[in-house]
């Protein structure tokens, strides 16, 4: 029979970020829609302009949708910091790396895709990963504030999404986070990790993705969890239990918990 149009839910940059594009919302879906080669549900797709933290929230989405009885949802994210705009902003606050700045990022671009679905479809592709959940917290300190970042967003962000782990401790042997050099996110982390350890295995591995791509901003989410669905099928993940965590620039945090198939 005729394919099933799904739904599409879509990260993208910040609204606020210098350089992003008003039309986004409006034109993304219907730009994707034309490169995808499978039929997309325009009604039901939505684009989510939170940045980093936004792709967690768009997988947030596409759990609600699955739950109101879509058959699969495709979820990512797509950025891109290669806009004057955006470069100029960002090097007139001194964050892009350079012999001038001691903590500032590599920016980057790049789109990441998952299809997600309750159930394997039968006749179809065995599952990569098993998403457990899916949490947002806004952080009442982000970039700029002036009150010092405890961290308090993240950790309730995380905290949620290991909760379906139940009690065992010890179970999260792999975390993937878009922490790069800026010292914020690395103070911000450290924190949550502090917090985090009943959760975490001994010698567990954080993996920082960012500092090789360069901060893949809306698109990192969607990115680092194609990255760990292929590490599994490749049989060179580090853990079966993993924790995706997004930072924005604004007071978006997220987090995602995945299992091996």
């Amino acid at each position: 029979g005729p394919a099933i149009a799904l739904p599409l839910v879509v990260a993208a940059p910040d609204a606020r970020r210098p350089g992003a594009d008003p039309r986004l919302a409006d034109e993304l879906v219907p730009a994707l829609a034309a490169h995808a080669g499978v039929p997309i549900d325009p009604a039901r797709s939505r684009v989510v302009a939170g940045g980093r933290a936004g792709g967690v929230a768009a997988f947030e989405h596409a759990i609600a949708l699955l739950d109101e009885g879509a058959v699969a949802v495709l979820v990512g994210g797509v950025d891109s910091y290669f806009d004057p705009d955006t470069l100029e902003a960002l090097d007139d606050e001194r964050r892009l790396h350079g012999t001038a700045t001691e903590n500032g990022f590599l920016p980057g671009e790049g789109a990441g895709f998952a299809l997600v679905a309750r159930s394997r479809a039968p006749g179809g592709p065995p599952p990569l990963a098993a998403v457990l959940s899916a949490a947002t917290e806004d952080e009442p300190a982000p970039w700029g504030a002036s009150d010092p970042c405890l961290a308090v967003g993240m950790t309730r962000a995380a905290s949620r999404a290991v909760a379906p782990l139940g009690p065992a401790a010890g179970r999260v042997g792999w975390v993937v986070t878009d922490v790069v050099d800026e010292r914020h996110r690395v103070d911000e982390w450290a924190f949550v990790a502090a917090r985090l350890a009943p959760a975490l295995a001994p010698g567990v591995v954080h993996e920082q993705p960012a500092l090789v791509t360069g901060d893949l901003g809306a698109a990192s989410v969607g990115v680092f969890v194609a990255m760990a669905a292929v590490r599994w099928q490749t049989s060179c993940a580090p853990s079966d239990v993993a924790i995706v965590a997004a930072h924005s620039d604004g007071p978006g945090r997220g987090a995602i918990a995945l299992r091996a198939p």
